[in-house]
């Protein structure tokens, strides 16, 4: 489960809704959503670069597990660290 759940469930079951309660629960957004946001910023740098987002859609086309894993991390259905593996990103430039 996601951490800033986990934050959340404990700070409403001590009924504490205090400012640290969601300072730590911010926090816990942040650390959930931060490989997510270096996905999207990834896919932004190769959508705005014509030779790179050619390469890519080339890579994709040929490789569609690749294509579904990326989907599936946008969609929030896979962590972003399927995509960020040094393996996977590997295949992607290569």
């Amino acid at each position: 489960p996601r951490a800033s759940a986990a934050v959340a469930s404990a700070a409403l079951a001590r009924g504490d809704l205090s400012a640290s309660a969601l300072a730590a629960y911010d926090h816990a957004c942040h650390a959930d959503l931060a490989g997510r946001h270096l996905v999207e910023q990834l896919i932004q740098v190769g959508v705005q670069t014509p030779s790179v987002m050619n390469h890519l859609a080339h890579v994709l086309t040929r490789r569609k597990s690749m294509a579904d894993t990326i989907v599936a991390v946008t969609g929030d259905m896979l962590p972003a660290s399927a995509v960020l593996r040094p393996g996977y990103l590997l295949r992607l430039v290569l």
